[in-house]
């Protein structure tokens, strides 16, 4: 399953420590509390977003509250509700957003808008952890407009990338 995303991890439109974080996630080679706990028994295995269950890769981009609020929150702005049960879900969801064999500099930010959401869950993760910083949902989604509007010159041209409700905004 994990090889036939490969192409597409390898290929989506954002920067490299990205595509290698997909790859990571969606080989369930990320390092959460679960993950971690192999080699540091005794050390604390619950998420840091919510508290609850097992911190693995499935619970921290679909499992956790935090998580879910974040997709929620994205599907409400695109105007869909969103909640995935698991990568494969999250993947698919994305996966629909970028059309098949749709080259449009649209479709190719699109194709940024997942990877984007679990980029910064995740750094938001590592800044809880190791910062103590506090993390929002409504941060989470400001933090990944922002990613894709920097990251819409790796699309082929977009200067500017404006997330809004139920639209994106595209500029040269």
């Amino acid at each position: 399953m994990v090889a036939r995303k490969a192409p597409q991890i390898w290929g989506c439109k954002v920067p490299f420590k990205v595509r290698f974080f997909m790859w990571l996630a969606f080989n369930d080679r990320l390092l959460t509390c679960a993950y971690c706990s192999i080699w540091r028994p005794g050390d604390p295995t619950s998420s840091a977003l919510c508290g609850d269950n097992l911190e693995t890769t499935q619970h921290l981009f679909c499992g956790c509250a935090f998580a879910k609020e974040v997709w929620l929150n994205l599907g409400s702005s695109l105007g869909g509700g969103w909640c995935p049960s698991d990568l494969d879900h999250l993947w698919e969801l994305g996966r629909r957003l970028s059309r098949r064999n749709d080259r449009s500099l649209r479709s190719k930010i699109l194709q940024s808008l997942v990877p984007a959401v679990m980029w910064v869950i995740w750094i938001g993760r590592n800044d809880k952890i190791f910062r103590g910083t506090l993390v929002s949902t409504e941060g989470v989604w400001e933090d990944a407009k922002r990613n894709i509007s920097a990251w819409g010159c790796l699309c082929g041209g977009a200067s500017r990338v404006l997330v809004e409700r139920n639209s994106i905004l595209i500029t040269s």
